[in-house]
């Protein structure tokens, strides 16, 4: 899966690829974030299942990295039905943050909280999306009110607000590109 996920043959190559992409670099630390798909049936990935990851991810993945420059971060997200039933499951039958891992830190994180109109406000300032106050309050009002506040569903709104704004600016540029008397040759 990592050989894959890096387009190499063999993990062992895995290095070799992070250098060749962060080139120009040199002297600086690399961040190598592996974000999994968040993982949604306890059939094809569970805590025990995790546990062996990250024994082979600690004891495995992360001293190929030894001597270069590159962190890892590495970040699996579980979408579930009762997150404290899961986090029982993570920290009291599979002792997770018990494991004897060398060269990994393990944190399980809280629950994400459901995203608030200041999270939306924060990504439009992050990406330079500017809309009119009143329409952005409207339409992040309405987009609370599709989502009730939860990521993913959230995200895809962001993303058909974020397409809306940039067909509404192709629309104007085209306008405004509408030949005038002025540039009449």
């Amino acid at each position: 899966m990592m050989a894959e996920a890096f387009e190499v043959n063999h993990i062992e190559d895995i290095p070799a690829r992070i250098r060749s992409k962060s080139q120009g670099a040199f002297g600086k630390q690399t961040l190598v974030n592996v974000r999994h798909q968040p993982v949604r049936s306890a059939k094809f990935f569970n805590p025990r299942i995790l546990k062996t990851y990250l024994e082979w991810w600690d004891h495995v993945f992360v001293p190929l990295m030894k001597g270069s420059q590159t962190f890892l971060l590495l970040g699996v997200s579980f979408i579930v039905e009762n997150p404290p039933k899961f986090r029982r499951a993570m920290l009291e039958q599979e002792r997770l943050e018990d494991l004897e891992l060398h060269e990994t830190v393990f944190r399980l994180l809280d629950e994400m909280e459901k995203i608030a109109r200041k999270d939306l406000l924060d990504f439009l300032r992050t990406h330079n999306i500017r809309l009119p106050i009143k329409r952005r309050d409207q339409a992040l009002e309405r987009i609370l009110e599709k989502t009730g506040g939860h990521y993913q569903q959230t995200i895809e709104q962001l993303k058909n607000l974020v397409d809306q704004v940039w067909d509404f600016i192709d629309e104007s540029v085209a306008d405004d590109e509408t030949p005038s008397d002025e540039f009449d040759y």
